[in-house]
C-alpha cells in the first residue's frame, strides 16, 4: 500500500504483514470483496478488493496458500496493489 515491497517470513512476519495491511486500511468503512475463491486439495487462491472511501482508492490483491496434511498454512504469498478509484465516467 506504500508501493514498497516486502517480505515476511515466519510467524513473527505473519503477524508484522497483519498489523502492517490492518492500520493501513481504515477496516470499520472500507468494503471488502471476494472476486474469485478457489481450493483445491493442498492448496487455495483468493482474489479480493477494498474500496477505501474518502481517499478515492481501491486496493486489488491476490493471495495463494499452501496448507500441509494438517490444514496448516505452510506457504502464503500476497500481491496487492493499490490505485486511484475510477469515477462512472471515466469508465465511458
Amino acid at each position: 500500500m506504500d508501493n514498497v515491497p516486502k517480505t515476511y517470513r515466519g510467524h513473527d512476519g505473519v503477524r508484522q504483514a497483519f498489523r502492517d495491511m490492518y492500520y493501513k486500511v481504515p477496516h470499520d468503512t472500507s468494503h471488502f470483496e471476494f472476486e474469485f475463491i478457489a481450493v483445491d486439495h493442498d492448496h487455495a487462491q483468493v482474489v479480493w478488493r477494498a474500496v477505501i472511501p474518502g481517499k478515492d482508492v481501491v486496493i486489488q490483491g491476490m493471495e495463494s496458500f499452501a496448507f500441509d496434511e494438517d490444514n496448516h498454512i505452510t506457504n502464503q504469498s500476497i500481491m496487492a496493489i493499490s490505485t486511484e478509484r475510477r469515477t462512472d465516467t471515466e469508465n465511458l
